[in-house]
C-alpha cells in the first residue's frame, strides 16, 4: 500500500487528511452502512478489511456504536407510543412496522410486554409490602358467620 494521502471533506466543514487506502475504507463503509453501496463496492470493503485486521475491528466498532444509537432511538419511540406521548405520525410508523418490518415489530411488543410485566410486578410489591390487601367483603362474611356458628356449638 502507497503512502500517498487524501483530503477528506464532510459537512463542508471539517477537513482531514488518510492514507489514500485508508480514505477508500472511509468512502466504501460510509456507503455499506448507508446501505448504498454496490456488489462491487462491498466486495472492495470486504477485501480491504480481510488484508487490514485492524480496519476491519475499526468497522465492527462502528456498526456496533451505530447499532446502539439506532436501538436506543427506537427505544424512545416505543416508549413515548407506550407512555401516549408520540406524535401522529410516529403511532402510525410504529404501527406500520407489523407489516414493513417484523423484527421491528417484535422488539416494540417485547418492550411493550416487559414494561406491562414491570408494572404489574410493581403493584404486587407494592400490595405485599404496604398495608396488607382489603379483604374481599364476600370472604369476610363468610368468614364471619363460620366463626358464629362454632361459638353457638358446643365442643
Amino acid at each position: 500500500m502507497s503512502g500517498t494521502r487524501a483530503v477528506i471533506q464532510m459537512g463542508g466543514r471539517m477537513k482531514f487528511s488518510l492514507k489514500k487506502e485508508n480514505a477508500l475504507f472511509l468512502k466504501l463503509a460510509m456507503k455499506e452502512l448507508q446501505h448504498t453501496a454496490t456488489e462491487r463496492e462491498s466486495d472492495k470493503l470486504r477485501k480491504i478489511m480481510k488484508e487490514t485486521p485492524k480496519l476491519r475491528d475499526e468497522y465492527r466498532q462502528i456498526c456496533q456504536e451505530i447499532q446502539g444509537e439506532e436501538d436506543n432511538k427506537f427505544l424512545q419511540l416505543s416508549l413515548r407510543v407506550l407512555f401516549k406521548k408520540a406524535k401522529p405520525k410516529e403511532i402510525a410508523s410504529v404501527r406500520a412496522l407489523k407489516q414493513t418490518e417484523p423484527t421491528q415489530w417484535s422488539k416494540f411488543l417485547r418492550v411493550a410486554f416487559i414494561l406491562g410485566a414491570s408494572g404489574q410486578i410493581s403493584t404486587i410489591a407494592q400490595t405485599k409490602s404496604g398495608d396488607p390487601e382489603p379483604m374481599p367483603e364476600g370472604v369476610r362474611k363468610r368468614l364471619l358467620s363460620e366463626l358464629r356458628q362454632k361459638r353457638k356449638k358446643p365442643d
